[in-house]
C-alpha cells in the first residue's frame, strides 16, 4: 500500500549547489505502459537555488491522488531566510535546518503538478 502514501523528495546538491534527477511512475502491473503512454515522468533540476520540475508525460491517472509530503535538501552551503513553494513563503514551523547542511521541508502539494521550491 505505499503507492498510497504520500512522496518525500530528497535533492543531494553537488559541489556547485546543482542537482538534476527525474521520476518515472506507472501502475507497477501493466505490461506496454511506456508503448500505451500510461505512465507519468517528470524531470528535476536544483540551480540557482531553485528546484524546478517540469513534467513530460502525465499518462497515468493514478498519480492525481498523489502529493508531495517532505522536501530534503542536502549539500545547502547556509540556512536560508525564507523557502517558498510554488511562489508561496513556508511558514518557519515547517522548515528544518541542520549544521551538517541539511534542510527538512513539510509542504502538501500535489505530484501532479509541476513544482517550484525556492531558498533564499
Amino acid at each position: 500500500m505505499s503507492r498510497q502514501n504520500p512522496f518525500g523528495l530528497i535533492i543531494a546538491l553537488d559541489e556547485q549547489e546543482e542537482a538534476y534527477g527525474s521520476f518515472f511512475w506507472d501502475d507497477g502491473d501493466s505490461i506496454d505502459s511506456v508503448e500505451k503512454e500510461a505512465y507519468f515522468y517528470a524531470e528535476y533540476k536544483f540551480s540557482d537555488k531553485e528546484l524546478r520540475t517540469t513534467i513530460i508525460k502525465h499518462g497515468y491517472s493514478g498519480i492525481a491522488d498523489q502529493s508531495y509530503d517532505t522536501v530534503q535538501i542536502l549539500g545547502l552551503s547556509a540556512k536560508p531566510d525564507m523557502v517558498s513553494v510554488n511562489g508561496k513563503s513556508i511558514p518557519r514551523d515547517r522548515i528544518e535546518y541542520y549544521s551538517n547542511k541539511k534542510i527538512n521541508l513539510w509542504i502538501s502539494e500535489p505530484f501532479s503538478q509541476e513544482l517550484t521550491i525556492s531558498v533564499s
